[in-house]
């Protein structure tokens, strides 16, 4: 951890700093955005509870006017996802072409000796893949960390709104599945990173042996160089399916999890029926909010 925190943050600092500070203003509005998605996603089960009361009352205005609520909710959540990823969009790419122009200018700008250290594939390299990466680090950030966490703590909230005790039970489950998570997180991380310079190398290994092709004619060397080629293409490849490999083991973790989860609830919902404490409806909107 302390290599993680010594590496990471002040490569973040940096990137505010240089890259993601002019933008100041365009990630205020995506930060607005991200918490209408997260209030609206928790408004859900209690707009479900809401209904089922009115079915349950025979409210004839809450009949007419749930349907135009519901309308109303769902479409403050829609476009703020739709706002959210086009002003995302727009930062990541703004971001990526300008690291892209500042790159070119120091390799122009380099001395010889620096750039004969590397083949020119390996430069190339660095506008292609290196930059897939950081674009899609920079997409994560915004859709998958503060939109998901945004939408997290609006159901979170909304659930512990409607029954305290049963969030508590459903809350139990989470530290035997983050643990794991934590684990397949930081495997990810390391195989990326070895892929990436994995990918880097075969390029280049593959520019290189294109270039001398006709000296390895010459030498009859064509079956040593597919050899190489096939060797470093299939390392790549098992990087590749280690990180989905480890990706894969999310789903049964969080299916498994969120089972238990459900199950847990189900059954104290069902003592409290059976007892007479509370009826079937009182928990529509509890349920909903737990499976979302």
């Amino acid at each position: 951890m302390a290599r993680l925190k010594g590496d990471t943050i002040p490569l973040l600092r940096r990137l505010w700093r240089e890259w993601l500070s002019p933008h100041r203003g365009t990630l205020a509005v995506v930060l607005v955005l991200i918490a209408l998605v997260g209030a609206s996603t928790g408004l859900y089960p209690a707009l479900i509870k809401g209904a089922f009361d009115a079915f349950d009352r025979k409210d004839a205005g809450a009949l007419a006017y749930g349907p135009l609520i519901v309308i109303v909710v769902t479409s403050v959540r829609g476009f703020a996802l739709f706002g959210q990823t086009v002003l995302t969009n727009r930062v990541v790419t703004r971001v990526e072409a300008d690291m892209q122009a500042a790159l070119y200018g120091h390799l122009i700008d380099a001395d010889l000796a620096q750039l004969g250290r590397e083949s020119p594939a390996a430069f190339t390299q660095r506008f292609t893949t290196d930059f897939a990466f950081i674009k899609e680090a920079l997409t994560r950030i915004s859709t998958v960390l503060l939109r998901d966490v945004a939408m997290l703590v609006g159901l979170v909230a909304a659930l512990i709104w409607m029954d305290p005790v049963l969030t508590l039970v459903a809350a139990v489950t989470v530290p035997f599945v983050a643990g794991p998570i934590g684990r397949i997180g930081k495997k990810l991380r390391r195989v990326s990173t070895t892929t990436q310079e994995q990918m880097g190398a075969t390029a280049s290994l593959i520019s290189e042996s294109l270039q001398g092709v006709r000296i390895a004619k010459t030498y009859a060397m064509e079956g040593y160089l597919k050899g190489r080629a096939a060797d470093a293409l299939d390392s790549v490849r098992r990087l590749k399916m280690k990180a989905a490999n480890a990706r894969g083991r999310l789903d049964p973790l969080l299916e498994v999890g969120g089972g238990f989860a459900v199950a847990a609830v189900l059954m104290l919902v069902g003592q409290r029926v059976m007892a007479g404490e509370r009826t079937v409806g009182d928990f529509t909107g509890y349920v909903a909010a737990l499976l979302l």
